[in-house]
């Protein structure tokens, strides 16, 4: 099935399945809770590290691009910590034995973005969120939009600049996958990324869905549309400020093939 998404004037992604009926991924609940804590402590740093942290086009990085990584990642505690682990349930390590561990703010993971420093030196809000944000940025260069953006952030980029493709994410990207309550496996990341987006552009305002996304984003139809083609190119492009020179609203449609 294709998914189709697009990118609205105020920076909310909205989603849909038939390129016609769109819906909002939001954040609600506990989520939201945790979503309104993390924008209070973390919004004004993130907003001058942002200011000068180039990205597509040269443009400085989109605050909500960024706050929701933030959100999505670690919900904002800037302690956070997690320990890769191989397929059988054992510690990852890197070339030289270090532990592959996912650090603080922006979660960062990559013993090249780690550098010389230590796991507890990267728990420093200010140090994390300059290394994982310009990480951020510099996928967006080639990303354009943020769910090309988040694959890339999440599962890492081809030679080319373009995400992995993926034949079991609805958006067509690799993301990885994330294990229910019951040990149902979901591709969730990007749509975790999506929420939080839009619930930072729409905080307040009492716009758009609220629930869980599954509840939101219609299943797929039983048989493909005839053409939604034809869909994508009926509906007008739209400015969006966070792409510069490139037509915004733009809408891309990638096959879960």
């Amino acid at each position: 099935m294709k998914l189709v998404w697009s990118n609205e004037p105020n920076g909310v992604v909205s989603v849909s399945w038939d390129g016609e009926n769109y819906v909002v991924p939001i954040l609600a609940g506990k989520q939201a809770e945790a979503g309104t804590r993390a924008i209070a402590r973390w919004e004004p740093l993130i907003t001058e590290i942002c200011a000068t942290t180039r990205g597509y086009e040269g443009m400085p990085l989109p605050v909500p691009y960024a706050v929701a990584v933030v959100i999505s990642e670690s919900q904002g505690y800037e302690r956070a910590f997690r320990k890769e682990l191989d397929k059988n349930g054992k510690p990852r390590v890197d070339q030289n034995g270090r532990p592959l561990t996912g650090v603080g703010l922006t979660q960062i993971t990559a013993p090249g973005l780690k550098g010389s420093h230590s796991d507890e030196e990267l728990f420093e809000p200010r140090l994390n969120l300059t290394i994982g944000l310009r990480h951020l940025a510099n996928y967006w260069r080639t990303g354009i939009d943020l769910v090309a953006t988040a694959s890339m952030y999440n599962a890492g980029a081809m030679q080319n600049g373009r995400p992995w493709p993926s034949e079991k994410s609805p958006y067509g990207f690799r993301e990885y996958m994330e294990f229910g309550k019951h040990g149902e496996i979901t591709y969730d990341h990007i749509t975790q990324v999506l929420r939080a987006n839009n619930y930072y552009v729409l905080r307040g305002s009492g716009i758009g869905y609220t629930g869980d996304v599954a509840n939101q984003v219609p299943q797929p139809p039983s048989s493909p549309p005839a053409s939604p083609a034809a869909a994508i190119a009926a509906r007008e492009p739209k400015h969006d400020p966070f792409m510069g020179a490139l037509l915004a609203g733009a809408l891309f449609a990638l096959e879960a093939t």
